[in-house]
Parts: C-alpha cells; structure tokens; sequence
C-alpha cells in the first residue's frame, strides 16, 4: 500500500490513542476535556445537538475502524462494487444499466 499517505494515517491515529490512554489513565479529566471540546467546535460551528455527547465513544471507534478500513481493497456503495486501487484511483467492478 505506497499509496497510503503516512503523515494523515498517523494524525488519524495519534488522537484517538491519545484519548483511548487519557480514558484509561485518566478517565475523569480526559472524558469532560474531549466532550468540553467537541461541544465547543458545536457551538462555533452553531449546530445546536446533544451528539457532542458521543465525542468520547466516536474517538475510540475511530482505530478500529481505520485499521479495518486499511485492509479492505473493496467496498459497496449504493449497490455498487468498487476497488480502491490508489489514492485518486478505484474502479468500478460492476455496475447496472438503469
């Protein structure tokens, strides 16, 4: 896999390792700092939800989901088949005529 850009896979990592250690070592400071966060991006951002609640769960979602996304070659999306062959590069493996 050349083609994977190591500086972004290393940030998409960095962070939630870093709050999947704060959860551990640390529950009572990391978990109100990263929901005090994410609550905070909302409020600039003007998105008035409860969600931000889910701050804390998503970033330790995240590494096994990037792990898993790393290994797949293949994917379906709207019931189409594709293969990820390079960054700007995936190709249709079938495809209907509507």
């Amino acid at each position: 896999a050349a083609y994977i850009d190591p500086g972004g896979l290393v940030a998409g990592a960095v962070i939630p390792l870093a709050v999947l250690f704060g959860t551990i070592l640390a529950p009572f400071v990391t978990v109100p700092l990263v929901t005090g966060v994410a609550a905070a991006a909302y409020a600039y951002c003007g998105v008035r939800r409860w969600t931000f609640l889910f701050a804390v769960p998503a970033y330790l979602a995240t590494l096994p989901l990037l792990l898993y996304g790393l290994t797949r070659r293949e994917f379906v999306w709207s019931g189409r088949r594709y293969r990820w062959t390079g960054v700007y590069d995936v190709t249709v493996l079938d495809h209907d005529a509507d």
